[in-house]
């Protein structure tokens, strides 16, 4: 087999690979991704988010449930 043959082989190989995998989709409604947090109320991710945002320059004009 010649360098060529070779070399067409594995991009032929990658690009079927390639396109046989699928990505998870994160387009939803509201244009950002959703996740499932088991075992954790939304007081505990409240609490969480809260302090990193903060210090990352954002401020909390109103809280609503």
């Amino acid at each position: 087999m010649t360098k060529f043959a070779a070399a067409a082989s594995l991009c032929l190989i990658a690009l079927l690979a390639g396109c046989a995998t699928q990505s998870a989709s994160t387009d939803t409604i509201s244009g950002k991704a959703e996740v499932a947090l088991p075992d954790t109320s939304a007081q505990q991710v409240k609490d969480y988010i809260k302090p990193h945002m903060t210090n990352m320059g954002f401020g909390l004009a109103q809280e609503v449930e």
